[in-house]
């Protein structure tokens, strides 16, 4: 009978360690979850080379924003507005490595300038010929009218086309569709050509100065046109 104290006590002893054991276990659990991420996102206020351009966001080591960004107004840090905005937006916060600013093009744009338009004018008086010619196919071998159209649009390409083939300030001369104009009877226009034939062309720059063509359509030959007998 006199061990059943000992036997008791040893149970308790037991019990106790047990405790001790979990409560210690939960405390080192609690210690990884309370673990801060080293690193902290942040938006640049200033071009860095290798992480990004002004206004990125992206995350940096927390010693590096303490340290030394943030002192020297290189960064700030973000509210939690701002992260949620971020993650409202799907926005990826994210180191750019390659960006390295004293590497891009910094090449001054030199403005050639804009033809007036009396210069334009004389440019294409001298770069068009009189008659515009364009082969398109028909509906069919007896019909007149065309398989598609000739725009203004097509007119301006075609014009653009021989001025960039030209030296000097002809590459220059720029001529837009709503430049351009077909004649058709009693003063109307017509923005497009739909038949073979003879029709005169309008192209009017501002100030009123007019340039005026003509453009003949005739029938392209298709291979099979060619081999009928």
């Amino acid at each position: 009978m006199a061990l059943q104290p000992l036997r008791t006590l040893r149970l308790l002893t037991f019990s106790s360690c047990l405790h001790w054991i979990g409560a210690t276990a939960q405390q080192t659990r609690g210690a990884k979850k309370l673990r801060r991420d080293p690193y902290i996102t942040v938006q640049l206020l200033q071009d860095v080379p290798h992480f990004g351009r002004k206004g990125s966001n992206l995350p940096v080591a927390r010693g590096r924003m303490r340290n030394r960004w943030f002192p020297r107004g290189m960064a700030r840090y973000l509210t939690n507005h701002d992260l949620k905005n971020l993650k409202a937006g799907d926005i990826m916060a994210e180191r750019d490595i390659t960006f390295r600013p004293d590497l891009e093009d910094k090449r001054e744009t030199v403005d050639i300038g804009v033809l007036d338009p009396e210069r334009s004018h004389s440019l294409l008086e001298s770069l068009l010929p009189d008659t515009l010619e364009f082969a398109r196919p028909t509906i069919s071998n007896t019909d007149i009218a065309l398989h598609g159209s000739i725009t203004v649009a097509d007119i301006a390409s075609t014009i653009r086309a021989m001025a960039a083939a030209g030296e000097g300030e002809l590459s220059r001369v720029v001529v837009k569709p709503e430049n351009i104009s077909f004649m058709a009877a009693k003063g109307k226009t017509l923005d497009k050509i739909q038949n073979l034939g003879s029709f005169p062309l309008r192209i009017t720059m501002k100030e009123g100065f007019v340039t005026t063509r003509r453009v003949v359509v005739t029938r392209q030959v298709s291979v099979v046109d060619l081999s009928s007998p």
